[in-house]
């Protein structure tokens, strides 16, 4: 099952760039399955509710099929360039790379958070972060050197 409304639709379309993050999460009631999501941003940097789907399993043809739904309720001549963020949801990249000019990202929390558990080091904190949100080159080079020395690979992994 799919939900779109009207109200939600209009004002993404009326207020949000062209950038939606996508995820899912399990269900664990009587309906055992998936809720996907799509989420956009208002201009007061607020979330805003797109689209969700009950789905009965997370894979590659559950999304296409959730985001072909999804374009064409938010982008029926596709004339936008979309961006789509996410964590590393099963089968979503495969999906995404199917809508014509989408492009994909992975949401840098889940990514630190995904770090933090493995190696749970405040100084990778500053230094991940610093990395993400410079926009000098130079600067975001010297930020992820300083994460190879924190954590240098072992056995070529």
């Amino acid at each position: 099952m799919y939900v779109c409304l009207a109200a939600m639709r209009q004002a993404f379309l009326s207020g949000c760039r062209p950038i939606i993050g996508l995820d899912g999460c399990f269900l664990k009631t009587l309906h055992v399955g998936q809720l996907l999501s799509a989420i956009g941003r208002d201009g007061n940097d607020n979330m805003l509710p797109i689209a969700m789907a009950y789905v009965e399993v997370e894979k590659t043809d559950s999304w296409r099929w959730f985001l072909e739904r999804l374009m064409r309720d938010v982008d029926p001549y596709k004339e936008k360039k979309w961006t789509f963020v996410s964590d590393r949801q099963k089968g979503l990249l495969e999906a995404v790379s199917e809508i014509e000019g989408a492009e994909h990202r992975y949401c840098l929390k889940h990514m630190y958070n995904n770090f933090k558990q493995k190696w749970g080091d405040l100084e990778l904190r500053k230094w991940f972060w610093k990395a993400a949100s410079t926009y000098n080159v130079k600067e975001h080079m010297r930020c992820m050197s300083q994460i190879q020395k924190l954590f240098p690979k072992r056995d070529g992994k």
